[in-house]
């Protein structure tokens, strides 16, 4: 993608300016080495920007900056017939630096001129690989010098003539042609084009789009990438007759005029389609694409409107039947409706964004290979019952809606791993969620709940469980049953009590924080792998010595509660603790630790002025900050 090149192109910038100010020392040997040095023997060192040799010291790879060098100057640097690769990079990724800037640069660097002959590039005879980004003015003198055996070019702000483009077509072991920014004109002819039988890559970034016939002549092309500018019907009918095409990406693009060409149905190969409008797209989108029966990955962004050509029984979603994975996100809803789904019978993944969906469609049984839906980020309300027709689901995204109520029909799911109900309006969860028994994440953050259905204690698969930022009461009594569990996340609820069963788990997180809870239960210490505590916030009174026994505990918080209560001296025998936080009580009672591992503790009452009846121990390793903790005597 363009944006690809240009972090290439900028990175690269940066080191050469970095060069320039003295930053980078020599590390290149050999040829490379040789080069290097001609190069700052003549005081040009800032034009060498890379040199790689293969194992019998041949130079293969070279990258220079054109700025300031003479033409006998560049003839010596390309002397060697070994290079396979050659970049002459541009200093500055804008393209719209003038010509006065340049002149700059080039003062800059204590010259006035560019190399105007490039004929050396011709004694190349090992060449596949040439970057013409950074050079000025390419003109045909430039080009018709271009070796016959390059396979891969890259060419940058240039105004093509008639002699450039033949001179092109001549490169006919040409396999990529990218062209950043170029200055292309109606008027040109392409045909000889067809000459490039090899050519299966082209790319085009432009804001200015495309003109000409450059497509139509472009038969071979496996991948097609166009960044930028409109999208008419002269560059649709161009496609059309890309018969091996397998890849298409039109990036930042606004369609213009009729979109519909039938003769879309002879790109059979084309299996990838990506499409991302500009934010000036207008309220149309091509039809043509429908006729695309081979497509099996397709992204489609930002494209707002309706299709050109209204659907009917011959032009529909329903055509793309070898449709796989499909991606449609911040479109207008009336572009795909999630009802077509039942049309698609070979889906396996779904992501559907950002597009503003009130309701889900009744979902048939020919959606039942899908494996993958997210639906996250609309305004969905509710779902259909007929969401159990999706045997195979793996994974459902439902995040960032307004669903207030799931179908009791969610749990035939049986194949489900992962559900989101993250940010919606959930008030209840249904038992039946009890019953998906293959599920490893469940998570249903900020929403409504106030209770959480016992059944979830059935989830023995269960991995991740995150219900934060609800108004939950209750956890299931049974929940010590999720032997599997990894990280259990309640915090932000008004949970009052910690289930002793609880002591079952063999997770690795507990987050209870902002809570009502009152005691910390005995059982907890039976969690060995425990590595981090987080119940502060809370009510809590207690702190129980069964602690000390959680030896893989790294991280304890405890702060604002309502401890009045020893500090065990059982936590001395945790050797991984890294973090205790006890601040923020009302009074702490008896030594402070001694853990050698302990680098973070927070000791300090609530009130200015106040202090714990803790004393700190001589051989303390972590001291409190604040400072409010008196010897040991």
């Amino acid at each position: 993608m363009y944006s690809k090149n240009i972090f290439k192109i900028l990175t690269l910038g940066l080191l050469t300016i970095a060069k320039i100010n003295g930053y980078i020392v020599n590390n290149f040997t050999g040829k490379c080495n040789d080069i290097y040095k001609y190069l700052e023997d003549l005081g040009k060192r800032e034009n060498f920007n890379g040199c790689k040799m293969n194992e019998e010291g041949d130079v293969t790879s070279l990258n220079l900056y054109s700025y300031c060098l003479k033409n006998e100057e560049l003839a010596t640097v390309l002397s060697y017939n070994t290079i396979e690769t050659l970049s002459f990079k541009k200093l500055f990724i804008d393209w719209n630096i003038d010509d006065s800037d340049d002149w700059n640069v080039m003062m800059r660097f204590g010259c006035a001129s560019l190399p105007t002959n490039y004929e050396v590039l011709n004694t190349l005879t090992n060449l596949k690989s040439l970057e013409l980004i950074g050079v000025k003015n390419l003109d045909n003198n430039l080009m018709a010098n271009i070796p016959k055996s390059v396979e891969h070019l890259e060419i940058g702000n240039t105004e093509f003539t008639q002699e450039m483009v033949d001179s092109l077509s001549e490169i006919t072991n040409l396999k990529d042609l990218i062209l950043l920014e170029p200055k292309i004109s109606g008027e040109l002819d392409f045909s000889k084009f067809e000459n490039l039988k090899n050519l299966s890559l082209l790319e085009i970034y432009s804001d200015n789009g495309i003109q000409g016939n450059i497509l139509k002549y472009c038969q071979s092309l496996k991948k097609l990438v166009i960044q930028g500018g409109n999208i008419d019907s002269v560059i649709l009918d161009g496609i059309s007759y890309m018969t091996e095409l397998e890849e298409l990406e039109l990036s930042e693009v606004s369609f213009k005029g009729d979109g519909d060409f039938p003769s879309f149905e002879n790109l059979k190969n084309l299996t990838k389609l990506d499409i991302y409008c500009s934010w000036s797209n207008s309220d149309s989108f091509p039809s043509s694409f429908l006729y695309l029966t081979g497509l099996k990955t397709l992204f489609i962004g930002n494209c707002k409107g309706t299709f050109s050509t209204p659907l009917d029984d011959s032009l529909n979603w329903g055509n793309l039947k070898n449709l796989e994975y499909i991606q449609i996100i911040n479109t207008s809803p009336t572009l795909f409706d999630p009802k077509y789904l039942g049309d698609l019978s070979n889906l396996k993944e779904v992501h559907l964004n950002y597009n503003g969906y009130m309701e889900v469609a009744e979902i048939t049984g020919n959606s039942s290979s899908l494996e993958v839906l997210d639906l996250s980020k609309n305004s969905i309300a509710s779902l259909p019952k007929s969401i159990s027709n999706l045997g195979k689901l793996e994974k459902l995204d439902l995040s960032n809606n307004n669903i207030i109520s799931l179908p009791e029909e969610i749990g035939n799911l049986k194949n489900l791993k992962v559900l989101n109900l993250n940010n919606n309006n959930l008030q209840s969860l249904p038992e039946e969620i009890g019953n998906l028994e293959m599920l490893e994440q469940l998570e249903f953050r900020d929403n409504k709940l106030t209770s959480v259905p016992e059944s979830i204690s059935n989830l023995v698969n269960l991995k991740i469980l995150y219900g934060s930022s609800n108004q939950i009461v209750n956890l299931p009594t049974d929940i010590g049953n999720l032997s599997k569990l990894d990280v259990l996340n309640f915090a932000e609820n008004e949970i009052v009590e910690i289930p002793v069963s609880i002591g079952n788990l063999n997770i690795t997180s507990l987050s209870l924080l902002r809570n009502y809870i009152e005691k910390i239960p005995d059982e907890i210490g039976n969690i060995k792998s425990l590595k981090t505590i987080g119940l502060n916030n809370n009510k809590i009174t207690n702190i129980p010595s069964s602690l000390g026994n959680l030896t893989n505990l790294e991280i304890l918080y405890l702060n604002d509660n309502l401890i009045d209560d020893y500090l065990p001296e059982s936590l001395n025998d945790l050797p991984k603790l890294r973090t205790i936080a006890l601040d923020q009580n009302i009074d702490i009672k008896g030594k402070s630790l001694t853990n050698p591992s302990i680098r973070t503790c927070y000791y300090y009452p609530p009130l200015k002025g106040h202090f714990y009846s803790l004393c700190e121990s001589a051989n303390a390793s972590c001291k409190d900050y604040a400072g409010s903790l008196e010897n040991c005597k």
